[in-house]
């Protein structure tokens, strides 16, 4: 039997606003089926299988692992829960596919992967942004030289607070984001730091950090800004998240020494900036309609992108989630190297160690 036409058993446990995003990806690729689903909260377990046209639902995760036996596990819970259900994923036999951050401290993720190798099983982590087709083409760019040495990095992460997934958090005192040691921060750190770490040579960068609250009626212990500056030997870094910014903006700059890229999340179109190859008024004047054509014949490529399918909000999910089942069928590195994944987790300990959110943490407990 061919090996690539078996269909891949998935099963899902947290049945909340991540678990839509997985379910509407998994239905779109092929020899894979979405088997169980599996909450503590019934109504939410049912209403996601009803969706999906999921077969079978459970509120005992074990239980649900040892009847479907599923190939795959998508754990899209509250980060705090996440060790524990990935370490008995594998203790039945499964991959993990688990939804960002991957546990909430680095040496819980060191943990994870080394009980993912330990157990000759793979995980990946859920960095939809990361897989974007405007993701995918900056790297092509750059290692194909274009833009030479990269000198420094910009990674901005919108966040709002008013909107479906920022109310939620400031009108309910006992959200699991509020449990998170970095609140907010932690809960979008992966987004805002995979750009990053990519491009920094060594593991060990200097990292100054400023952090707080910027936003009326947000509690104070509960930070809303952040501004990073990452400096690892020659390339430098600046990171920030707001929640005040309008409109909200989620752009990732890299700038190298023959040139620029700049990425733009909610248009989905990357930029190249190049220096002008004439100069004074004429050279300018050029430069802005060769820019502007270059962003018109973008959009022109995303719009073909989108009658394959192949572009949105989720493509990126989309394509990890394919590239993830593919390393399994395979047996091939999974698409997110454990190395990347240590070295970001090792960054957001770092952002997170600032004596604010340290404060914010010991005045929750009290």
């Amino acid at each position: 039997m061919n090996q690539e036409k078996v269909a891949l058993r998935i099963s899902l446990v947290g049945c909340g606003k991540a678990a839509e995003n997985h379910g509407s990806q998994i239905q779109h690729i092929r020899d894979v089926r979405l088997v169980a689903v599996c909450d503590r909260e019934p109504l939410m377990a049912e209403q996601l299988a009803a969706r999906y046209s999921v077969p079978k639902v459970y509120v005992n995760y074990s239980e649900m692992l040892e009847k479907e036996r599923p190939d795959v596990v998508h754990i899209a819970t509250p980060p705090q829960s996440h060790f524990d259900l990935a370490i008995t994923a594998f203790e039945h036999g499964c991959h993990v596919f688990v939804e960002k951050p991957a546990a909430c401290s680095h040496f819980e993720t060191q943990r994870l992967l080394t009980a993912a190798a330990a157990s000759h099983r793979k995980l990946t982590v859920g960095w939809g942004y990361y897989f974007d087709p405007i993701s995918r083409d900056m790297r092509r760019i750059v290692d194909s030289g274009a833009i030479g040495e990269v000198v420094h990095m910009n990674s901005h992460f919108g966040y709002d607070l008013l909107g479906p997934f920022g109310w939620p958090v400031l009108s309910d005192s006992d959200h699991w984001v509020r449990g998170l040691p970095g609140k907010l921060i932690q809960n979008v750190a992966d987004h805002i730091f995979n750009k990053i770490v990519e491009f920094l040579p060594g593991e060990s960068p200097v990292v100054d950090t400023q952090v707080w609250s910027n936003y009326r009626g947000c509690p104070q212990l509960m930070p809303t800004e952040m501004r990073v500056l990452i400096k690892d030997g020659s390339p430098t870094a600046t990171a920030i998240m707001s929640s005040t910014v309008r409109p909200l903006i989620h752009q990732f700059q890299i700038f190298g020494t023959k040139g620029s890229l700049s990425l733009d999340f909610t248009s989905g179109i990357l930029s190249a900036n190049q220096t002008p190859t004439v100069r004074g008024v004429i050279g300018s004047l050029l430069s802005g309609y060769s820019d502007a054509w270059r962003r018109f014949a973008y959009a022109n490529g995303n719009a073909a992108r989108l009658v394959k399918g192949e572009f949105g909000y989720f493509s990126g999910l989309q394509f990890l989630m394919s590239a993830f089942y593919r390393s399994i069928r395979q047996d091939c590195a999974p698409p997110i190297s454990y190395d990347l994944i240590l070295r970001v987790s090792d960054l957001v300990d770092r952002v997170l160690s600032h004596p604010r959110l340290a404060v914010c943490e010991r005045q929750r407990i009290v």
